[in-house]
């Protein structure tokens, strides 16, 4: 009987990101995968605020789609957020802040490569 394994690879989705004010496409997905991490940096001297959005393939961005709204982000700090969220091809991350080029935005975890079968 065939055994199928699926191999983990590890990723960080996209460059490294500055937020404006309207949403950004920070990633679309090639492969099933799972998001691990998100690193939100505020480089402003304020409180500013962030949202995130996981659309599914073929759909345009809507406010259903929000993962995170409206996040606060202290002045001069680095926000890490842990997620377990399991993505598919073609479904797309986008973000945008309160204020523009306040916010850098990296978003890693694992992209889970295509089972080998072996006999």
């Amino acid at each position: 009987m065939p055994v199928s394994y699926e191999y983990y690879s590890p990723q960080r989705f996209g460059d490294p990101t500055t937020l404006l004010t309207t949403p950004v496409n920070i990633y679309t997905f090639d492969e099933k995968s799972i998001m691990k991490q998100l690193l939100v940096t505020n480089i402003f001297n304020g409180l500013l605020t962030f949202s995130m959005y996981l659309v599914p393939s073929g759909q345009v961005l809507k406010e259903e789609y929000k993962l995170f709204g409206d996040v606060q982000v202290d002045a001069n700090t680095v926000l890490t957020i842990d997620l377990n969220q399991v993505v598919y091809p073609g479904e797309s991350i986008y973000a945008h802040a309160n204020v523009a080029n306040g916010v850098n935005f990296v978003l890693s975890g694992v992209e889970i490569v295509n089972p080998a079968v072996t006999d």
